[in-house]
This record gives structure tokens, sequence and C-alpha cells, in this order.
């Protein structure tokens, strides 16, 4: 009996010695404010979506998020931003895709044409994931608040 007892331990020890190892999928995250992490510094209420995110994940998917408050698809792009992120992904990760709160801005920077150059950077953004394997997820734009009296509102969150 404890012949069989320290047998199947020693079989337990093997087994479990040898697990393969998971990739960690990757999520990562691009877009404006509405998914962007945010400062948590002065008991600071606002969350961008993304910033919860990791938590409703195990350890094997890791959330990269790289939204940025007052970003545009087109700013994204020009700053460099979606440059960074297309280098970091690899066969079987995500990119998560959300933009439109920005690009109906006036201002050069951001400005894009919805039916024109608003719709070649989302399909750039998707085909440059998908030919690196990747997959990309697009998420429709969070409606911009108009609740507060502030006539400022709009300009304060790009800050």
């Amino acid at each position: 009996m404890k012949r069989n007892s320290f047998l199947i331990l020693i079989l337990f020890f093997t087994l479990t010695a040898f697990r393969a190892d998971r990739p960690v999928i990757t999520i990562f995250m691009i877009g404006d404010s509405t998914m962007a992490d945010k400062s948590l510094q002065g008991q600071n209420p606002e969350r961008g979506w993304g910033h919860v995110l990791p938590g409703f994940f195990t350890e094997e998917v890791r959330v990269d998020n790289h939204a940025q408050n007052g970003r545009s698809s087109k700013s994204f792009i020009d700053e460099g931003r979606w440059e960074r992120v297309i280098s970091q992904v690899k066969k079987g990760d995500y990119v998560f895709i959300q933009f439109g709160h920005n690009d109906e801005k006036p201002d050069e920077a951001r400005h894009t044409v919805p039916g024109g150059s608003f719709d070649d950077n989302l399909r750039r953004f998707v085909r440059e994931t998908q030919e690196k394997g990747g997959i990309p997820v697009l998420f429709n734009s969070i409606v911009r608040r108009n609740f507060v009296a502030n006539e400022n509102a709009v300009l304060e969150d790009d800050m």
C-alpha cells in the first residue's frame, strides 16, 4: 500500500511538473478617453471602460491599453501611436478599436470625414491587424455626454 501511494505521488508530481505553457493573449486597445486608463490621483472618479477591463480576465489574457484622451483615428496614426501598437501585435492577439468621438472635431489634427478618411483609417487598423495574424474588433463610438452645464466640458475632457 505504501509503495502504491508512493508511486501515485511520483506520477502526480511528474505529470504536473511538465505542464505546457500556454501563450499569453494580448488585447491591445486603441481609441480615445472613453476607453483610456485614467489617473487615480485625487480620488478621480473618471474611468474609461478599458481601465477596468483587465479585471474580467485571468493571467492568460493581458490588456495593453493604448487609448488616449482627445485622440481621433487620424491623430492616433499621426502621433505614431498606431505604429507602436501594430509593431507588437502577434498571431492570436486582439486589437480593440474605438474611434469617432474626436474624429468629428473641426481641427486639422483630429478631423476625419465619415465615409472617407475615417473609414480609411478603420480599414487600415483592421487590415494591418489581420496581416499580423491578429483579430480586430470594432466598437461603436461612445455618445458624447451632454448633461454638464459647463460650456467647456468637452474641451476640458481633451486635456
